[in-house]
């Protein structure tokens, strides 16, 4: 930033910059790692519980298995929490509030707002 940049004197950014910046600041339609990265954990606990359930795994090993699906959990709450999972709102607190399901159904995405 310029030294002499004010509210008066702001600095003016070429329009190749602009849309870069607005680009890099902005939530995509779908931030589709986000969208796989839920799918994953839904697929691998539901796999895991199933195959825990039928006796095809023993319940510690399906613990530890769940473990390791739910930890990336984290990273779909927050981002659709900063409403960085969709620039659909409705799409973006749906991915949120299935990702908050998994490890608090009792509390709702505005929560954490």
């Amino acid at each position: 930033m310029s030294a002499n940049a004010s509210s008066k004197n702001p600095v003016q950014e070429p329009a190749h910059k602009k849309s870069e910046l607005y680009r890099l600041t902005n939530p995509p339609l779908v931030a589709w790692p986000t969208v796989v990265l839920m799918f994953y954990i839904v697929l691998g606990v539901a796999g895991t519980d199933i195959a825990a359930i039928k006796g095809l795994i023993p319940l510690w090993a399906g613990a530890l298995m769940n473990i390791v699906f739910l930890w990336p959990i984290f990273h779909v709450v927050h981002d659709s929490m900063h409403r960085a999972a969709s620039s659909n709102i409705t799409l973006n607190d749906w991915i949120g509030s299935l990702g908050l399901l998994a490890f608090a159904p009792h509390v709702s995405l505005g929560v954490f707002r």
